[in-house]
């Protein structure tokens, strides 16, 4: 026996087209959120390059004989924008942001890892000052 089929041609052809759409505006939203996303992380990472550099490029004898400072991080109202750093010569921490740990954030590598300190994630970028010679 031949299966009946409900409905018009024009009722089946208006739900094809109508789930087509919607797969379609689905997969494009789907490629301009994950598009966004990285270049939002490449800015993200540029911001926090160019930062570390502008630190890297701090005297290190402006940093209080190698005593540890902090900078207050009041200013920053969400606690997820908030940055930190860590200032190690010669394998001592001599300066470190508000809230850094005073163990190392990477294994002390040139450029991007990322990092968990008390289950909070950080990307990390590192960098060796211009001036350093070791």
């Amino acid at each position: 026996m031949a299966k009946v089929r409900t409905g018009s041609i024009a009722s089946q052809l208006v739900r094809r087209i109508v789930l087509w759409l919607l797969l379609t505006w689905i997969v494009v939203l789907a490629a301009v959120y994950w598009h966004t996303r990285s270049h939002v992380y490449k800015l993200l990472d540029a911001h926090l390059q160019n930062s570390a550099m502008l630190v890297a490029k701090q005297p290190l004898e402006e940093l209080d004989d190698h005593k540890h400072w902090r900078v207050e991080d009041d200013d920053v109202r969400d606690k997820r924008l908030q940055s930190i750093y860590q200032v190690w010569y010669k394998g001592e921490l001599v300066a470190r942001s508000q809230g850094a740990p005073t163990t190392p954030l990477s294994d002390f590598a040139h450029g991007f890892s990322d990092s968990y300190v008390n289950n909070a994630h950080w990307r990390v970028f590192t960098t060796k000052s211009v001036s350093a010679s070791d």
